[in-house]
């Protein structure tokens, strides 16, 4: 991969302007992955290892910057054999095209999606993690988040724990991405715990994905229990840094103040949990 051109008119330009910082940074980091074509494969899980390798973005903040991104006319966003994939826009006006052949297909070769969320989202890989299945719907704290009395219908659990069926959704998306199947009823008791001490469900799903991707290559044999992963002590390091659904942030960690940079306060949210 060559090297890549940034011209100081970006610092004019209406389209950047127009986006907020973490959309900006998305795009300067998508131009030194894309190839030399200025393409890319545009799966959230991949976009979210070449990109942010070192720092913890939500996989609804990626989806964010994409659409707008997409809506600026900067990406073009386009499947081929139900695969997303994403092109520059103006990559030919800008950069040196050395290579003969692309890695990525021609978005000729395949039909143009003006949003990544609405038209890909159903169809993208069902990786580990990829929490927004249309089979499974996680609310993000069914015990804070206001729901009807028919999704208040609980489902009683032995030990007197109780899930609603809102946190029954997000505990079945657990239940399927965690590498070791055993014990339900207390993994179930466990994990409505976690909800009621303030623990983001949907965080736990993600947490359990993290584990799983760490334990891929172990038998399960040697995999924590579910109901001993779904403790504080041992999940918070799983856990997202920053909340997905922080107004300040927005997921991204980062909250500005004039030209300064900070790190938002979500990462404490837990703090008190821990006595960190």
């Amino acid at each position: 991969m060559g090297n890549r051109i940034l011209k100081e008119s970006i610092c004019s330009s209406d389209n950047l302007d127009n986006l907020s910082w973490f959309e900006e940074v998305f795009f300067y980091r998508l131009i030194v992955n894309c190839d030399d074509f200025g393409r890319m494969d545009a799966r959230i899980p991949i976009l979210k290892a070449r990109l942010f390798p070192l720092k913890s973005v939500t996989e609804d903040t990626m989806i964010r910057a994409l659409d707008a991104l997409s809506a600026a006319k900067l990406i073009k966003l386009y499947k081929v054999d139900e695969r997303i994939y994403l092109e520059l826009s103006t990559w030919s006006k800008h950069q040196q095209i050395r290579c003969k052949k692309s890695k990525y297909p021609n978005p000729e070769d395949g039909i143009i999606v003006p949003r990544f969320s609405t038209d890909v989202e159903k169809s993208t890989d069902r990786s580990c993690n990829h929490l927004k299945s249309d089979e499974i719907k996680c609310c993000s704290n069914p015990i804070q988040s206001n729901t009807n009395p028919i999704q208040n219908k609980t489902v009683l659990l032995s030990k007197k724990e109780v899930l609603t069926e809102g946190m029954k959704s997000c505990f079945d998306a657990f239940w399927t991405k965690y590498p070791k199947k055993c014990h339900i009823s207390e993994a179930k008791a466990a994990f409505c715990r976690l909800v009621e001490l303030g623990i983001d469900a949907e965080e736990i799903v993600t947490a359990a994905c993290k584990y799983a991707l760490e334990k891929a290559r172990t038998d399960t044999r040697y995999c924590k229990k579910p109901e001993d992963f779904l403790t504080v002590d041992f999940i918070m390091p799983y856990l997202p840094k920053f909340s997905a659904h922080c107004q300040l942030c927005n997921g991204n960690g980062i909250v500005f103040d004039g030209d300064n940079a900070f790190e938002c306060q979500c990462a404490n949210r837990y703090k008190d949990l821990t006595g960190g």
